[in-house]
């Protein structure tokens, strides 16, 4: 403020002009004004280009492009081999992972000139963790990168505990000081690694304490919509002047749009594509954390290709009811409901093989599921009691299906409607680093819709495929391509 107020009274304007060379600023912002503005408080970091360049310097070292300082003492800059390698995989991942997950990502490895904040945040906290694991010389620098994603994933929380932004505090100073000693190793040579966007990360946990939860004032969704002005932007010696035809274009199509009923014919697209409700199954007091989506179609059980999947039900049913499968059989009807997809309360949309197959060529996976069942651990021991523990496994979704029981005089069948889901079971293990990965698949099985969990991503990496799972804030969080 003494800066701002000393140009502010400079007698000329060359001496004006010095001031603001030296200082960097021009004069005093009028929002100094507002009542309770505080500084540096009020005019926090922008975290979203902050989380941009540090991940960018981050992979910039690792690579060896740098500012051409080399790695001095330390081998922290992964092989030029191994590094097109994670370059090559990303792009095949993109695949894999369901669009819900983020932006198709480029070859991290070849060009990193398209990269955007979004592009880095999604490759850090989705794909590096499994990209980079085992890629380093020495673990501490893989352990020194997760310890930064942490950082970031807990920096986008919606909220914290005082002890949570205590433990923040903590582990910055920890990155921090590792960075130091990893990158500028105190060789005044290398005084060009510590940038001004490492020592903001300093002053985050602070930041928060005293302006709240970055995501509440990041430029994130701005920067977004700045996206679709650049789009409307035809000319650039009037860009007003093109969006004000952009408005004006965007009114008369809405005046269109309701003049003649024409809400299902506008390009799928556009943001006034505005189609009839599809129709959807949802059981508010048996399955309120699900709701199945279209397409909606019946199935016929006793068609051939089918007759496994009817003794899959029957198996379900003989163990969730303890009736023998031969009583279970006679409860299932011959034709049952299939449905296309599932989604998840406030969260993601699992696609169901069978019954919402896609086609096109840029297709995204997003039919894998992770869920959780009750498992006897006393199972072995006919005469014991039984003791549940949940147990996490991994599937593909194959199909789901409602399925109305039809009573029968052994046993007192549910009067609701049964949701299933017919899996095909993982054969999953973690890895040292806690990752579930598989090679192969164990057998098909049917489980209730109430065990679902999550949709998860894939990454094929040395040999195996690895499950991509969101966590944190971003967990729920719906990106559009």
């Amino acid at each position: 403020m003494q800066q701002a107020k000393a140009i502010d009274e400079a007698p000329t304007q060359t001496e004006r002009r010095d001031l603001s060379q030296r200082y960097g600023i021009n004069h005093t912002a009028i929002t100094t004004k507002i009542p309770g503005f505080e500084i540096p408080w009020s005019v926090p970091y922008e975290f979203l280009h902050l989380l941009e360049n540090t991940i960018k310097n981050y992979v910039d070292h690792i690579s060896g492009d740098f500012k051409d300082i080399g790695q001095g003492p330390e081998t922290y800059i992964i092989p030029r081999a191994i590094w097109k390698e994670v370059g090559s995989t990303t792009v095949l991942s993109n695949a894999t992972i369901p669009s819900a997950f983020g932006r198709s990502i480029p070859n991290i490895a070849e060009d990193r000139t398209y990269f955007t904040a979004e592009a880095y945040l999604v490759w850090a906290t989705m794909y590096s963790r499994i990209l980079l694991r085992g890629r380093f010389i020495h673990e501490r620098y893989y352990t020194h990168w997760c310890l930064f994603i942490s950082i970031v994933e807990r920096c986008l929380d919606f909220s914290s505990t005082a002890t949570e932004r205590s433990q923040l505090h903590k582990d910055i100073h920890t990155w921090y000081y590792e960075y130091e000693k990893i990158f500028y190793q105190h060789n005044p040579t290398r005084l060009v690694a510590c940038l001004l966007t490492i020592h903001a990360w300093i002053h985050i946990p602070d930041i928060i304490e005293r302006s709240g939860p970055l995501w509440a004032y990041w430029s994130w969704v701005m920067e977004r919509f700045c996206g679709r002005l650049s789009r409307a932007v035809s000319s650039r010696k009037w860009p007003y002047s093109s969006l004000n035809r952009r408005i004006l274009e965007i009114g008369t199509l809405h005046a269109i749009r309701h003049m003649y009923n024409l809400k299902e014919r506008l390009p799928v697209y556009t943001a006034m594509y505005n189609p009839k409700p599809l129709p959807s199954y949802h059981d508010e007091a048996e399955y309120p954390e699900i709701t199945l989506l279209h397409p909606r179609q019946l199935l016929n059980l006793q068609s051939s290709d089918l007759r496994s999947l009817q003794r899959r039900i029957a198996k379900y049913i003989a163990t969730q009811y303890t009736v023998p499968t031969a009583v279970a059989e006679r409860c299932i009807p011959d034709i049952i409901e299939q449905w296309g997809r599932v989604r998840i309360l406030d969260a993601d949309v699992v696609n169901s093989v069978y019954g919402y197959p896609r086609k096109e060529e840029n297709h995204r996976n997003a039919s894998f599921m992770q869920y959780e069942l009750l498992i006897d651990r006393q199972a072995h021991r006919p005469n014991a009691a039984p003791v549940f523990q949940p147990v996490t496994f991994f599937g593909q979704l194959e199909r789901l299906l409602v399925c109305h029981i039809k009573p029968v005089e052994e046993f007192t069948a549910p009067t609701h409607p049964l949701v299933l889901m017919d899996v095909h079971l993982c054969n999953t293990a973690q890895d040292r680093y806690g990752f579930w990965e598989y090679a192969d698949f164990r057998y098909r099985e049917v489980i209730n819709g109430t065990s679902i969990r999550a949709l998860v991503g894939r990454i094929r990496d040395q040999g195996k495929w690895v499950f991509v799972q969101r966590s944190g804030a971003i967990e729920h969080a719906s990106f559009v391509d």
